[in-house]
């Protein structure tokens, strides 16, 4: 829809310029429309000037030839005007008539232009809906997902549901590759990991799905800079304690054949690094706690 937003945009660029181009040749055929009448003007009053010595010469001419051949006189003059006022006539044609092709070629070009550009206007209104509406319901359903997570069984169960679609997503099969929620009974207790990978040998790695986001999502919302930075303090205390937690299950001892380490997985990448920002010595804290 972006793409398609784009390329509407463009078009409408595209035939704005086209407009603007048609714009400048409209008004240089109207300096060149302007300069022709002014010619004819000229013309014109050239053509008064000689109409009227013309007019006087006749009044001396008739006077002289009164009385030889007046009525022959008279008809030589009117066919004289005639020619005359023929070719003024047909000069003013030939100078008006390619301007006035000109701009009615120009007037359907605008008008064309125009059409197109309120279809594309209707096209981009109709995208530009699309998008808030798209944006609306991701709005609405951000909000509702917001909300689900501040619960805290809700975040560890989507945090396992991200675990386990991540481990398929790189072609892992579960019962073959990897079992979740296997569970192990010890003196202290029953420990349950989220997943177990498994390796050739009948060696496993453990991995514990953690999904701390309370802080994190109460810093998102927050209005001041304040209070939000000690939001994200709170949320990077709660990575340490989880990372604290987690090591203190001593997976390794509890299971065969399984090295010295587990791997604590977060749902997103975002909410390590923001806490790697306000505590920098988490990766190092986990190495020593034996979390990866």
């Amino acid at each position: 829809m972006r793409q398609d937003l784009e390329k509407e945009r463009s078009r409408n660029k595209e035939l704005q310029e086209e407009k603007t181009n048609l714009t400048a040749n409209l008004s240089s055929l109207t300096t060149e429309l302007q300069d022709r009448q002014r010619s004819i003007q000229e013309q014109s009053a050239l053509l008064e000037n000689i109409e009227q010595k013309f007019t006087e010469t006749f009044e001396v001419l008739s006077s002289r030839a009164l009385h030889h051949n007046n009525q022959q006189f008279i008809e030589a003059a009117k066919e004289t005007f005639a020619n005359i006022h023929q070719s003024s006539h047909n000069q003013l044609d030939s100078l008006v008539s390619p301007l006035s092709s000109s701009l009615e070629a120009f007037n359907r070009q605008i008008k064309e232009i125009e059409n197109s550009r309120k279809e594309d206007k209707g096209k981009i209104s109709e995208q530009l809906k699309s998008v808030v509406d798209a944006q609306y319901q991701l709005q609405t359903e951000t909000a509702n997902l917001s909300k689900a997570l501040r619960q805290p069984i809700v975040r560890g169960r989507w945090g396992e549901m991200q675990l386990k679609r991540v481990v398929e997503m790189s072609g892992m099969q579960e019962h073959c590759d990897f079992s979740t929620q296997e569970t192990v009974h010890t003196e202290d207790g029953s420990l349950r990991p989220d997943l177990i990978v498994k390796l050739p040998g009948k060696k496993q790695i453990i991995v514990d799905s953690k999904a701390p986001l309370k802080a994190y999502l109460e810093a998102v919302e927050a209005q001041e800079e304040s209070i939000q930075l000690e939001c994200l303090k709170n949320h990077a205390k709660h990575i340490r304690t989880h990372i604290s937690k987690l090591s203190d299950k001593n997976y390794w001892e509890r299971f065969d054949r399984t090295p010295e380490f587990v791997i604590m997985f977060l749902p997103g990448e975002v909410f390590f690094s923001a806490a790697l920002q306000q505590d920098p010595r988490l990766i190092e804290f986990g190495i020593e706690k034996k979390l990866f």
